[in-house]
């Protein structure tokens, strides 16, 4: 077997491999403490070398469950140290995490008692307990679990509700908090894990988590620190309707002030939905998803505004300018989202500027939008901010198909000839 020193990971060769690497790594599959003295004597090389398989020694010894070797290795060789107990292997695994995943209890034991970290994650969030569930090894969840009060996070995640409720049996607080400032049921809410499903169907214990969780005492209005989103909006956001439906059930509020605060203060959570995906920022909950923002918007923003709405979500909302969702996502040319608003939106309503969706529209030249709010009543005869006709003020914009929209709309029968009669003559019309 060769002997190489990169880290876990890193696709750069190290050394040629020796006879003495080979041995090395021979004797520990082998157990024989002995051999992989010498073959460590010989070699120049940490004793927390790495083979092809980006294995240490003390990795592939807790695999196997040798724990006389596990033992040996943790401890000084002369001056040298002994092997890092929490050294990270294929995958960021550590030797508890392949000692719990293999039922090897006797060197999980000896790992735990040299200090290993019980609570240390691997690239997937995975603890040395997960590692256990998911392995059915039942015993050592039984040893891990007292001493893995972190796991409450990673087994909400990943749905495992009777590990969650024995978690909770031993006295972790439900809203304790991982190193991020969330909450386990914030974790519950933000998980991608059902990205990695082709169909992205979330998983079928969410809900129950979630109804355990709340038993308990959780915080269904807490928010995480970075993005300020409620639970709600999180299960929204990730795309997770039945335990959105949850939530609602078990009394998470759609308005709830503390969904109000992402980005611009004011804006409610389905505004800051349509916003998030259709406006340039630098941070979006919608990061995690794993498609560009605007394919989001395209395929999926419709349906999420829908849920809201079929949760209580109201259209009439206002952010701190006095903007409502229709006005949003009639500046932005939504037109899926203008459709599942204008059924019970109110088409003329003002914000604190005086403008209508339907300028929102006219000034920004979306043609479609305006041809949607003009087919649902908006008042084509408002004025933008300057005073102008909103017709006028489409021209001075450049965008001469929504005036003319707009003035048949209004009833003009001779419309101003040119832009520059639009700009300077003002009255170069009459009404019908």
């Amino acid at each position: 077997m060769a002997l190489v020193q990169h880290q876990p990971g890193n696709s750069d060769s190290g050394p040629e491999a020796t006879e003495f690497g080979a041995e090395l790594f021979e004797a520990v599959a082998d157990g024989d403490v002995i051999r992989m003295q010498k073959a460590l004597a010989m070699l120049d090389y940490s004793v927390d070398c790495y083979n092809g398989d980006s294995m240490s020694p003390l990795g592939l010894a807790a695999s196997l469950g040798q724990y006389q070797v596990v033992d040996r290795l943790v401890r000084p060789f002369g001056t040298k140290p002994g092997a890092d107990v929490d050294a990270r292997n294929r995958g960021g695994a550590t030797a508890l995490m392949f000692a719990a995943w293999n039922g090897h209890k006797k060197c999980v034991e000896v790992l735990v008692q040299h200090g290993a970290d019980v609570q240390a994650s691997d690239d997937e969030g995975m603890t040395a307990l997960l590692w256990a569930v998911q392995s059915d090894q039942h015993e050592l969840v039984q040893l891990l679990m007292p001493l893995d009060y972190a796991s409450l996070f990673s087994a909400s995640e990943y749905g495992y509700t009777t590990l969650v409720a024995a978690l909770l049996e031993l006295g972790i607080p439900v809203d304790s908090l991982d190193g991020d400032g969330n909450t386990a049921l914030l974790r519950l809410a933000m998980s991608t894990l059902h990205f990695d499903n082709e169909n992205w169907a979330e998983l079928d214990t969410s809900s129950a988590v979630a109804e355990l969780l709340v038993a308990n005492g959780a915080d269904l209005e807490a928010t995480d620190p970075q993005y300020e989103q409620t639970v709600l909006g999180w299960a929204l956001k990730t795309c997770k309707p039945l335990l959105t439906d949850t939530l609602r059930e078990l009394g998470a509020d759609v308005e709830a002030q503390a969904s109000q605060r992402y980005r611009v203060r004011g804006q409610t959570l389905l505004i800051s939905t349509v916003t998030e995906l259709l406006e340039p920022s630098a941070e979006s909950p919608y990061d995690v998803w794993p498609l560009p923002l605007r394919v989001i918007g395209d395929k999926y923003l419709a349906g999420l505004v829908q849920q809201q709405i079929s949760i209580g979500a109201k259209v009439e909302a206002t952010d701190s300018a006095g903007r409502t969702c229709l006005m949003h996502a009639a500046a932005l040319g939504a037109h899926s989202v203008l459709d599942k608003l204008l059924g019970s939106a109110d088409v003329d309503v003002v914000d604190f500027e005086g403008q209508s969706a339907l300028v929102y529209a006219a000034l920004e030249g979306h043609d479609k939008a305006v041809s949607m709010l003009l087919a649902h009543g908006a008042n084509p005869l408002v004025k933008d901010r300057t005073g102008n006709q909103l017709w006028q003020a489409a021209e001075l914009c450049g965008h001469f198909a929504v005036s003319r929209a707009i003035q048949s709309a209004g009833g003009l029968v001779e419309p101003a000839s040119s832009k520059q009669g639009a700009i300077e003559g003002g009255a170069a019309y009459r009404w019908e």
